[in-house]
């Protein structure tokens, strides 16, 4: 949960085919691993979340739905499963790469005016870029290849041009933080663990059966 809420404000650095972007973190869920019945985790190591029980730090990428890659940090202590799905972002750099990545995964028609390097990007091209944890996998291009990834600092690619790494950015104020259940679950979705800035465009819609409340730090 302290993992969880402290990415919020987080920059996200993308590097591929020689394009750099930038993306400042707006919504997050955390998942507790084997004893959260919401986490891939759940049921203990198998092929598909085994980097979710190795060191914190990496990335776990896993295709749903038949059409969507989702981003996740590993930030258990390993041996001991624990990620935050990363949900939602705002634009600060890149927003050609970003708008070009993001259309290339999708037959959505875009807002009609998409921002480009420079500009300042409309709320509705900005939902449509990066609200949502499929829109944002798409508009950073992730992809199975980057399953395992490091994305800490000192990071570098693996030799294919790729990178991908968190920095300090604008930490997001307490008084900004909403938090509420988790979205697309079957089990779990009560549990108080989805925390997000209130307001962004960047943030995806919320369940009405889910009602948020402001953060209060411990």
């Amino acid at each position: 949960m302290d993992v969880a809420r402290a990415l919020l404000g987080r920059y996200l650095v993308r590097w591929r085919d020689g394009r750099c972007a930038v993306v400042r973190l707006v919504e997050v869920e955390a998942y507790r691993g084997a004893q959260d019945p919401g986490s891939h985790a759940f049921r203990g190591p198998t092929p598909r979340n085994r980097v979710m029980f190795g060191e914190a730090g990496h990335a776990y990428v896993y295709f749903t739905y038949g059409n969507h890659f989702m981003l996740n940090l590993v930030c258990g202590p390993a041996g001991r499963a624990g990620a935050v799905l990363l949900r939602g972002a705002e634009p600060i750099r890149g927003m050609t790469a970003l708008g070009a990545w993001r259309a290339a995964r999708t037959r959505a028609v875009p807002p009609p005016a998409p921002a480009r390097d420079g500009e300042p990007a409309s709320r509705a091209y900005v939902r449509w870029l990066l609200a949502g944890p499929a829109r944002l996998a798409a508009a950073l291009a992730i992809d199975a290849a980057d399953y395992g990834r490091w994305m800490c600092a000192g990071g570098a690619d693996a030799g294919d041009g790729r990178r991908l790494l968190l920095t300090a950015g604008e930490p997001a104020a307490d008084a900004g933080v909403q938090v509420s259940g988790r979205i697309g679950l079957r089990h779990g979705a009560d549990l108080p663990l989805r925390f997000y800035v209130g307001g962004s465009p960047g943030v995806s819609p919320a369940r009405p059966d889910l009602p948020p409340r402001p953060w209060s730090s411990p």
